[in-house]
């Protein structure tokens, strides 16, 4: 999947950098002020760090990376450019984002009572997030399709969590149960985020970006002898519109 989007971004590049590379002056490449909106579908994960030094849950982090795993979010909302010149600017927003990681299925063993009692679970941990990034932007080149690489940090707001426990049966029926009472999660946390890609100039005043992108969080979400860190990467895509 990732090696394909990166085959995807690369064709889409080098077809529109063949078709239209007029040259403008320096002065019409860009808009000084752009307000958008953007979107990206993500992979998701976490990490897990030993914060005790005892070796007991080293093996506790061991059984969790043989258990969990991935699971597909997003981020969408709103966007809003400051450029200082044709070459370099900031950016800042209000987006909305999920984040999480999932549990594989573990069996259960009930022995000759098996077939009344779930067969199996797994369990969905959902995380909600307001984010307010704060990116500096590096434009290359002067045609219509430039190159950007961006880096910066994300203010993370967490506005809902959800742990969802799902048995399954025997027969295939299934059963929800909500143990999101269960956790307690710090709601602050920040996340330094890293891009690379295309910026494209559509009309006068209208712009489209694509950016395979990367968050990672540096702040642990729980505390314990175990801390999760979460992170996610995806492809951004976002539409501007120059007002000034």
């Amino acid at each position: 999947m990732k090696h394909l989007l990166i085959i995807i971004v690369s064709i889409l590049s080098f077809q529109l950098y063949a078709q239209d590379n007029t040259v403008y002056n320096s002065s019409d490449v860009y808009q000084q002020i752009l307000f958008g909106g953007s979107a990206s579908v993500d992979y998701n994960y976490r990490s897990l760090k030993n914060t005790s030094g005892e070796t007991a849950y080293d093996a506790v982090i061991k059984m969790r990376d043989a258990r969990e795993e991935d699971r597909t979010g997003f981020t969408v909302g709103l966007n809003l450019g400051y450029n200082v010149n044709s070459s370099f600017g900031f950016e800042t927003g209000l987006l909305f984002s999920q984040k999480g990681y999932n549990t594989g299925d573990i069996a259960f063993d009930f022995g000759s009572d098996s077939l009344k009692y779930p067969e199996k679970y797994h369990v969905s941990h959902v995380f909600n997030y307001l984010d307010v990034p704060l990116r500096m932007n590096v434009f290359f080149g002067k045609g219509k399709l430039r190159f950007l690489g961006s880096l910066g940090v994300i203010g993370n707001f967490m506005v809902g969590q959800k742990q969802l426990l799902t048995n399954v049966y025997h027969n295939g029926a299934t059963e929800e149960v909500d143990q999101s009472d269960k956790y307690v999660y710090k709601k602050i946390g920040f996340s330094p985020t890293a891009s690379i890609g295309i910026d494209l100039r559509i009309k006068k005043y209208y712009y489209f970006r694509l950016e395979p992108v990367i968050r990672y969080g540096v702040t642990a979400i729980n505390s314990g002898e175990v801390a999760d860190r979460l992170w996610n990467a995806g492809v951004r895509a976002s539409v501007y519109y120059g007002i000034h």
